[in-house]
C-alpha cells in the first residue's frame, strides 16, 4: 500500500493501466509532486514498489486525470542516429513547429519524411531532397511526436521524436 501525500503525489484521477510487457501499472495524480501540478507514477504489484516517474510542471503539464500506454516501438528512437544513409538531426528540438531536418552524407537523390502522433496519426509526409530542409507542423497542436526519414526504396535512415511547444 503507498499514501499518496505531497511530493509522490496526492488526489489520483482516472485509471489506472498495466502494461503487458512488464506488468507494471501506471497511474497519476492530479496533485502533489514538486510543483503541485501531480506526478506519472509505476506500481510494481509484485515488489510493491511506487515510483514516481515525472513530475508536472506547467510546461511539460499539469493535473493530469489518467494514463494513456502507447505502443512507440515503431516510432521512436533517439534524436540522432547514425544509419547507411548518414546522420540525421532534428532542431531545434523542442520547437514551436518549424524543425530542421538534416542528413549528414547524404547520397540519396529523394528521402521521405513522416511524422505521427502520440496516437499513431499520420499529422506530415513530406519530400527531403537535400542535406537540409525546413520541416513545418506548426498548424499540429503542442505535444510529443515522432518522425521517420526513409530512402525513396523505403529504406530507414532516422527516426527520432520531436516536441511542439507554444
Amino acid at each position: 500500500m503507498v499514501s499518496l501525500t505531497g511530493s509522490n503525489g496526492s488526489a489520483p484521477q482516472g485509471n489506472l493501466v498495466q502494461d503487458p510487457d512488464n506488468g507494471l501499472i501506471y497511474g497519476t495524480t492530479t496533485y502533489g509532486g514538486s510543483a503541485g501540478y501531480g506526478v506519472l507514477f509505476s506500481y510494481d504489484i509484485t515488489t510493491n514498489i511506487y515510483t514516481k516517474l515525472l513530475d508536472f510542471t506547467g510546461p511539460n503539464g499539469t493535473y493530469p486525470i489518467g494514463v494513456v500506454l502507447v505502443d512507440t516501438a515503431i516510432h521512436t528512437g533517439v534524436n540522432t542516429i547514425d544509419a547507411p544513409g548518414g546522420s540525421v538531426k532534428v532542431y531545434p528540438n523542442p520547437g514551436r513547429g518549424v524543425f530542421t531536418l538534416q542528413i549528414s552524407n547524404y547520397e540519396a537523390a529523394r528521402n521521405v519524411m513522416e511524422i505521427y502522433d502520440v496516437l499513431g496519426e499520420k499529422v506530415y509526409t513530406g519530400s527531403v531532397n537535400s542535406t537540409t530542409t525546413e520541416i513545418n507542423i506548426s498548424n499540429q497542436p503542442a505535444g510529443v511526436y515522432f518522425y521517420r526519414v526513409f530512402t525513396q526504396e523505403g529504406s530507414l535512415i532516422g527516426e527520432g521524436k520531436i516536441v511542439v511547444e507554444r
